[in-house]
């Protein structure tokens, strides 16, 4: 048997595999654990208690009723006694009937429903959801419920009894527990949000809040399905936003003000397809589109104009400027007034035939066609079925081509009429829509449409709306990818050169001199590795990219190697393969105060990667909680980045879905409050009604103050009153039975003191309705109460601070221990531990795991330190003395923190016995 004192001291490794656990021949060994838990390891060594999270928001979907504020009755079906009228729904007494309009909503989805019944005069009136009728109602006031949509049908609206007579102001179904995502935006370190996308809907987080319009949340349309928020790609250049999904045309999102943000089409230059803005009531008509590229005498089409619907059709361009024209022959004099919209396109000369053959051949003197070109083909007679298609030329003649492809034997016959002209296939119809975007050498790049999903697509330089192809080195630029087989590109990244993810590989993109930009002329693109991602943004950090690989249970650092001359792409998850069971779904960085990696797993677990590649630190930990995390977003502040979640939790047996940031307490989805802090006390009067004088107080009539450490009046100290008559910087204090303080027989007051509005009941808490939660009040924990369903709580004693939540457990259990051994290896010898001595910075609270399986707390609180006083932070060694008759081959050591404290583990400092013989 030999005696040994070990230190482990650093735990950056994080937790690692079980596969390690024989693997004592690695550094990495003696930096890892095996359990990490609610504990994250920083580069330097310690491992820090996460720190818990702050309740923001209940995240609800979009709302399903339209013209829910009854200013028409569009949409709505009327029963009997029913009627819509100056921003009511009136109901009149007679037969049991319905106020009803289809909705949205999924069967067997929850809902939020809201509703204001202005005035009953009898009877009662039910909420209806898709057949699930909710509490009758027979008086006055808002009303709000949650419910299941029923899926007898698809309506949504009110049954009222056969006698209700009443009116209703308003109405409102949103989803509860939505599908949604959460993206960045960073104008500045000051002008940074939160983008909380859930279906057809953002809304907006600022400044650890949701953004207001009045009293609602401001809210932007999106046409974005549920299913398709996971696919977002977006990029940022100030206040613009652009946005990429393969079913979807590009869209950018522009910031004007916090509630002031607009999301809008993108229409390229170099597309065929241009906006009108207006169009005048003259002869010949006059009509405004920015940068129409069109010339006098080209033949046009124009389509979806409203009010001036007459100029919908084919017309011939005069009197053209640079953002105007005429219509040649139009006289609009007698028109009706252009409203909005309108679309128009630059046609060729008109079809005249059209075969029903295979291929279909078309007719059309001296088209310019040139075999190969894509074309749109609109307005012919009888074979509608080519109406408004795109084509491929093939076969051309000087009247004449085919479309490729296109059997037409079973087609209408041509009959008269039709146009075509050619057609830009960048993003403007269906499959033809770009998946990724990104900023590079001064040019905006998209990629990876589905019809050309190895594809990429490079502005204008300096001028990221411009995709107009051209020989010039400024101009835009395609390039597609030479790949074997169907090889999509999932993300691109912009350093040096352009990285390229795709499904089979990861890829670099250059000019073909080493210090030149690229240009239409001068592209070089090369494979690096053959990895593969999955469809989720990279990360570029510094000078690596941070991508998820196809799979989705690896990530890959893609950093370039001198030897190689090229880049290779290391397993990041190879020590610790366990922590990404079921798979990654979302990723984000932060990159202050030190650098992470965060991941939120299928099941909900979120996993923090510590990465400081210049110190070769990488090391995983799991952060859960009473939940399961659906995503994370970072922005960065004035200072520390701050660290954004989506949280679903199961409050009183129901899922919720909540927004909320990492900050500095303790306990997880906590809320805060606070009676402002002590204000100095300069005099209390000897009186039957004693006045106080607290210059600057911040009270009011009904609060409770605690008033402490007064000289002379005594009697007054650690007494809790209640305020009255307050005026200016003096109030009155009365006692628990509501009558003055009679202060007359007092000490007299000579100085000191403070004043502390604090309180012993709270409001508030409805997103932990029903469960229990635990407390940290003037810095002491609490006994844990359970929240009413009305989310309110009652303590025993009065507090001027609180911070309540939920509890989340930290635990540390570090590799076995390889210490001890007089020949070999330590591994699979018996060990007692009899003494550890624990490092510790910054600590409140922590428990260690003795040998029979019970925990023994550590004392944090001195002799000298009062009892009722807030735990002083601890920096030093602890002693404990916990495994006496501890024997085992493994000698485990495990700590763990469960109070809502800080605590961070610096070393661990083990006193053990190794015997040799087995």
């Amino acid at each position: 048997m030999s005696l040994a004192n070990p230190i482990i001291c650093s735990f950056n490794a994080g937790e690692l595999s079980s596969s390690l656990y024989g693997r004592v021949d690695l550094q990495k060994y003696f930096n890892g654990c095996k359990t990490l838990k609610n504990f994250i390891p920083l580069p330097h060594g310690p491992a820090q208690r996460r720190a818990g999270t702050r309740y923001i928001n209940e995240v609800f979907g979009r709302e399903q009723v339209i013209n829910g504020d009854f200013v028409s009755d569009t949409g709505w079906t009327q029963g009997t006694g029913w009627t819509i009228a100056d921003g009511v729904a009136t109901a009149t007494a007679g037969a049991k009937s319905a106020l009803c309009r289809s909705s949205d909503c999924i069967e067997g989805r929850e809902y939020l429903v809201t509703y204001t019944i202005d005035s009953v005069t009898a009877g009662s009136v039910q909420a209806y959801l898709g057949g699930t009728l909710l509490t009758a109602r027979s008086t006055a006031g808002t009303f709000t419920e949650r419910a299941t949509f029923g899926g007898d049908d698809d309506c949504v609206g009110f049954l009222k009894a056969d006698d209700f007579a009443g009116v209703i102001g308003d109405f409102s179904v949103m989803e509860v527990n939505p599908p949604a995502v959460l993206i960045s935006f960073e104008f500045s370190t000051v002008q940074a949000y939160i983008l909380e996308f859930t279906e057809k809907q953002i809304r907006f987080y600022k400044d650890g809040g949701i953004i207001l319009d009045g009293d609602d949340p401001y809210t932007l349309e999106t046409p974005y399905l549920e299913d398709d928020l996971t696919s977002l790609h977006t990029t940022q250049s100030a206040d613009v936003l652009y946005i990429a999904h393969p079913d979807y045309a590009p869209r950018k999102l522009l910031r004007y003000g916090h509630t002031d943000w607009e999301l809008t089409t993108i229409t390229f230059l170099g597309s065929p397809v241009k906006n009108i803005t207006g169009a005048d009531k003259t002869d010949p008509v006059k009509v405004y589109c920015p940068q129409h590229n069109f010339e006098n005498e080209d033949q046009i089409a124009i389509w979806d104009v409203a009010g001036m619907y007459e100029i919908n059709g084919f017309h011939i361009v005069t009197g053209r400027t640079d953002d105007s024209f005429k219509l040649r022959g139009v006289d609009g004099e007698h028109f009706h007034a252009y409203t909005g919209g309108g679309k128009t396109w630059k046609i060729r000369r008109p079809i005249t035939g059209a075969t029903q053959a295979n291929p279909v051949v078309i007719t059309l003197p001296n088209h310019g066609f040139a075999n190969g070109d894509r074309i749109r083909i609109t307005g012919v007679g009888g074979m509608t079925e080519i109406n408004d298609k795109n084509f491929t030329v093939a076969n051309r003649t000087e009247d004449t081509f085919e479309l490729q492809g296109i059997d037409g034997t079973g087609y209408t016959a041509y009959t008269i009429g039709g146009y075509a002209g050619i057609w830009s296939e960048l993003f403007e119809e269906e499959d033809h829509y770009p998946s990724s975007v990104e900023f590079f050498e001064e040019r905006l790049i998209w990629a990876a449409t589905n019809e050309k999903p190895q594809t990429i697509f490079g502005s204008k330089v300096g001028d990221y709306e411009n995709m107009g192809a051209g020989p010039n080195d400024d101009d835009a630029f395609i390039y597609t990818i030479a790949a074997k087989g169907v090889n999509p590109i999932q993300w691109i990244v912009p350093m040096d050169k352009l990285l390229l993810g795709t499904r089979g590989g990861e890829w670099v993109m250059r000019s073909s001199g080493a210090d030149e930009p690229i240009t239409p002329s001068n592209v070089n693109i090369k494979r690096e590795s053959t990895w593969g991602s999955a469809n989720v943004q990279a990360l570029l950090v510094n000078d690596v990219v941070l991508f998820l690989q196809r799979g989705r249970s690896k990530i890959r650092e893609l950093v370039y190697n001198f030897e190689k001359d090229g880049y290779v792409a290391p397993d990041l998850t190879i020590l610790s393969e366990h922590i990404t069971t079921g798979g990654i779904q979302r990723i984000a960085y932060q990159q202050e105060p030190y650098s992470f990696l965060w991941a939120v797993r299928k099941d909900g677990v979120l996993l923090n990667m510590v990465y400081e590649r210049s110190q070769n630190v990488v090391g995983w930990s799991r952060q859960v909680t009473d939940g399961k995390v659906k995503d994370v977003a970072v922005i960065t502040s004035s200072g520390d980045d701050e660290v954004w979640l989506l949280v679903e939790r199961t409050i009183n047996g129901s899922p919720r879905l909540y927004m909320e940031r990492s900050e500095d307490q303790y306990l997880d989805s906590y809320l805060t409050w606070s009676g402002g802090g002590p204000v100095a006390i300069t005099g209390i009067t000897n009186a039957s009604q004693a006045v106080v004088t607290a210059p600057g107080n911040y009270c009011d009539n009904g609060d409770h103050v605690r008033i402490v450490n007064v000289e002379g009046m005594t009697e007054v100290n650690e007494c809790v009153f209640t305020v009255s008559d307050k005026s200016g910087d003096t109030f009155k204090i009365k006692d628990s039975d509501g009558n003055y303080v009679n202060s007359s027989d007092f000490g007299t007051y000579t100085s000191g003191g403070t004043a502390e509005v604090v309180s012993i009941d709270f409001s508030g808490v409805e997103h932990l309705a029903g469960e229990s939660i635990h407390l940290l009040g003037d810095g002491c924990v609490l006994p844990a109460v359970t929240v009413s369903a009305t989310g309110t709580f009652s303590l025993s004693a009065y507090v001027g601070e609180l911070v309540a939540g939920l509890q989340f457990d930290s635990v540390l259990q570090p590799m076995n221990i390889e210490a001890g051994a007089q020949a070999g290896t330590a591994q699979g010898k018996i060990k007692r531990v009899h003494e550890l001595t624990i490092r510790l910075k910054d600590t409140k609270a922590c428990w260690v795991k003795a040998a029979d399986d019970t925990w023994q707390e550590i004392a944090f609180r001195g002799d000298e330190d009062p009892a009722d006083a807030p735990i002083p932070a601890f920096t030093g060694d602890k002693r404990v003395c916990v495994y006496p008759g501890s024997f085992g081959t493994e000698g485990d050591i495990t700590l763990m923190v469960k109070e809502p404290y800080p605590a961070t583990i610096v070393a661990l400092l083990p006193k053990l016995k190794t015997m040799d013989v087995l």
